[in-house]
């Protein structure tokens, strides 16, 4: 995208700062303005620890990775080929393709647990040892619903999140700009996302985030954002990817 479409329009772009480089350059692409926040804190867990925890169980059959966070801090534990490898989402497959591996399990439909779920390769797993790679939490239906089929389903936590401690000042211009409604849309990508954000903002501010759009992929954040927020608004972008987020608040601009 190389139009203006998005001239004189400022983004709150909350994802952390090491994830953020691809949907702000796609902003700008459009005339946009990027206002960083990050707003969660990605640590990973000790790589001893980790491989003392995964080597005290049998070797799974399928490994699910949730995230690229998964990809990145978890990658190196799953090193028997023999293993199936799944991922949710483009840039989590994405991720583990960049480290060599190949990709097994994905869903072309859709970017979320519930398209996974509906892959072929997960529908028949009775007595299959599942690992899922992810955050020191997160959505149980994976484990859930694969244990219904009968899957033995692990999780194994490999990165730890936290709200971000951003400079004071950075919280305090975001706060400004809601405050004299000078930022038209917010990225959130997550529940925590949408919580920290909330609870980095000043309580007077946090009303005024009804005043911008909501640009998220998750449907799940837009349910929350309207029980945490009255009045928000919202926009549903088609995926997670840069270009999905950018190309909803393109259309909207448009129309609007």
């Amino acid at each position: 995208m190389t139009s203006q479409s998005l001239a004189h329009a400022r983004v709150l772009v909350t994802r952390p700062q090491a994830q953020s480089g691809e949907v702000t350059q796609e902003i700008e692409n459009v005339g946009g303005t990027p206002i960083h926040l990050p707003v969660i804190k990605i640590t990973g867990r000790e790589a001893d620890v980790l491989a003392a925890e995964v080597n005290a169980y049998p070797r799974p059959d399928i490994a699910i990775f949730v995230s690229r966070n998964a990809v990145q801090f978890g990658i190196n534990l799953i090193s028997d080929q023999d293993v199936a490898i799944a991922a949710i989402g483009p840039s989590t497959m994405q991720a583990i393709q960049n480290r060599g591996r190949t990709v097994d399990i994905y869903s072309d439909s859709g970017y979320d647990s519930e398209h996974l779920l509906a892959h072929k390769a997960l529908s028949h797993v009775k007595n299959k040892r599942i690992l899922i790679l992810r955050g020191d939490h997160g959505r149980e239906l994976l484990a859930s619903e694969l244990s219904g089929r009968g899957a033995i389903v692990r999780h194994q936590a490999v990165y730890e999140r936290s709200t971000a401690d951003p400079d004071p000042k950075v919280v305090r211009d975001v706060a400004s700009q809601l405050e004299l409604e000078q930022i038209k849309y917010v990225i959130v990508m997550s529940v925590d996302s949408l919580r920290s954000l909330l609870e980095l903002l000043p309580t007077e501010s946090k009303a005024r985030l009804a005043q911008s759009w909501l640009v998220t992929p998750s449907e799940r954040v837009i349910q929350t954002a309207q029980d945490l927020i009255p009045g928000v608004r919202a926009l549903l972008a088609d995926g997670p990817q840069a270009t999905d987020l950018v190309q909803i608040m393109v259309r909207h601009t448009t129309i609007s």
